[in-house]
């Protein structure tokens, strides 16, 4: 064959190079011989998916000649070695109706959030989040990782939702906005803050948990919600708190809450724990949330600011490693056995444009 006209019968032109697509597709759940499209679970965000398409120099590339290192890796070393051009797109597809299409939106519920205190005195944690998230999206390019849904809040003595996509361009957009601005030193609406990016967050139920990073230097507003009302929420849907404190602290860090709060060593209790010490508070929040996490960190020294940058660009990999693992083929949901449609429309339009772009590129190579 040398070409396929537009809806060819497969079935006619089926030979044993294509069993095994065949015998595969009949397991899965949509039971159709050749290619079909992308197939995300539905409750995930958008997929990403990159296309190659290669010219290659010879009629055919004997992959039984690779054995048991028939994999990805080795078919795409494969073709590599008998290639004349390759081209590549990338594009998302969206298993939810009005996701956005190659540019998802923010209907998608994040796995990652950023809660930073923005009053006056948290200039210096402003510019370190700011060179934390630029240095984390050059990783993760440089990985070839995919940046996770994350949904950026501020606040002061209220909340404000900034931004949620997985753009990584516009996080950095909006987060360059930021100005540490004025507020009292204490307290603030920390725990109002925890609220709300808990309810946005996504209910993982695997191993894989949806993270909140949580800045601030000053303890929680005694008249909104309780850290236990933040801990029920957290450990009903799976998400873990990374909580960093810049601000003030006695160096036995010691101070106990009020009766009806409990202590560090009782645990997280109900009652209202705004009106604690922060570094208690936000300490015992973390003890009460499971793979959760406590630092405090002296902004005012170089190594304070570096543990600062340390922590918040570990955790925003770490969450586009575990977002890719799930997502890449070899990643749970990439066969496609708990996706909710066969969509070829996306990958079609991709092969084409990447064809388009070989040929415009080795117009004189046929």
């Amino acid at each position: 064959m040398t070409a396929l006209d537009e809806d060819v019968d497969l079935s006619k032109i089926a030979d044993a190079s294509f069993a095994d697509v065949a015998d595969y597709n009949k397991t899965a759940t949509y039971a159709k011989n050749g290619y079909c499209g992308p197939f995300p679970p539905k409750e995930d965000p958008a997929h990403k998916y990159t296309f190659t398409i290669y010219a290659l120099a010879s009629y055919a590339v004997n992959i039984k000649d690779l054995e048991d290192e028939a994999n990805t890796e080795g078919v795409i070393s494969a073709l590599d070695s008998s290639s004349l051009a390759s081209g590549s797109i990338t594009c998302y597809y969206p298993a939810k109706p009005g996701s956005g299409g190659t540019t998802p939106g923010a209907a998608e519920e994040p796995s990652l959030a950023l809660v930073i205190d923005d009053t006056g005195s948290m200039s210096e944690e402003i510019e370190a989040v700011k060179d934390s998230l630029k240095k984390s999206i050059e990783e993760i390019r440089a990985k070839d990782l995919i940046f996770p849904w994350t949904a950026v809040y501020t606040f002061k003595d209220d909340v404000t939702l900034r931004i949620t996509t997985n753009d990584p361009d516009k996080i950095i957009a909006e987060v360059d906005t930021f100005t540490a601005s004025g507020g009292g030193d204490t307290p603030e609406a920390s725990n109002a803050a925890l609220i709300e990016a808990g309810k946005k967050l996504i209910d993982y139920t695997s191993d894989r948990k949806a993270k909140v990073f949580f800045a601030t230097d000053a303890t929680s507003r005694p008249e909104g919600p309780t850290s236990y009302d933040v801990a029920e929420i957290y450990n009903s849907k799976g998400i873990e708190f990374h909580g960093v404190w810049t601000g003030p602290w006695a160096d036995s860090g010691t101070r106990t809450l009020s009766a009806s709060g409990g202590d560090r060593s009782t645990g997280l209790k109900s009652g209202t724990l705004g009106d604690a010490d922060g570094v208690v508070l936000f300490d015992s929040l973390a003890k009460a949330v499971g793979g959760s996490s406590f630092t405090k960190v002296r902004m005012e020294t170089e190594e304070g600011r570096t543990k600062f940058r340390e922590i918040l660009t570990g955790l925003v990999t770490k969450v586009a490693a575990e977002e890719t693992k799930d997502k890449k083929p070899g990643g749970s949901g990439s066969d496609g056995s708990s996706g909710g449609g066969c969509n070829a429309g996306i990958p079609s339009l991709a092969l084409l444009l990447a064809a388009a772009a070989i040929f415009m590129k080795k117009s004189s190579r046929k």
